[in-house]
């Protein structure tokens, strides 16, 4: 088991439930949704970043590079 690269992975699939959750509640309190949404675009960021840091777990010489 590798608990330091299962981490992110984890996190960056549990963008689903998030956008399930966000779509219901959205859709449920509209009045809300707004702030559903913020909650979905700083997690969807969050998701984002676990992705990159997994560049540090290339097997090998080979280095991702993220320009």
């Amino acid at each position: 088991t590798q608990p330091d690269l299962q981490r992110p992975i984890c996190r960056i699939l549990a963008m689903v439930p998030v956008y399930a959750l966000d779509s219901f509640l959205s859709i449920r309190f509209t009045s809300y949704a707004i702030y559903f949404d913020t909650i979905r675009e700083w997690y969807e960021a969050y998701a984002i970043y676990n992705f990159m840091s997994l560049g540090k777990y290339s097997p090998g010489e080979h280095t991702i590079y993220f320009f």
